[in-house]
């Protein structure tokens, strides 16, 4: 599993403010993943928010199959349509898990 520095912010900053006690768990998530630093610069092949397209291009660039994410306000329109995204699948975390 990969994340980019960016999501892992964007975690934490949430984390935090919401739920502070599960920070240390998180901290042990991330040991088992590879972080790669957020893309950015590059034009994005799909309509994102500006906020929202390091994320995308970060999974662009390390080859993902599969984009995982709660943001359904933007991402939804490409959620379960790999041929708008390069072939990449990009899904919550409850319909991924109904897959496995």
């Amino acid at each position: 599993m990969v994340t980019s520095s960016l999501a892992v912010e964007e975690a934490k900053r949430n984390l935090s403010v919401k739920f502070p006690d599960c920070l240390p768990r998180l901290e042990v998530l991330l040991n088992g993943m590879k972080v790669e630093p957020s893309a950015s610069g590059r034009a994005c092949p799909i309509d994102l928010p500006e906020k929202d397209r390091p994320i995308f291009l970060t999974a662009v660039r390390c080859k993902a199959t599969h984009l995982v994410t709660g943001d359904v306000r933007h991402f939804g329109p490409f959620m379960k349509e790999p041929a708008q995204t390069g072939g990449m699948i990009i899904t919550t975390v409850a319909d991924l898990l109904e897959v496995l």
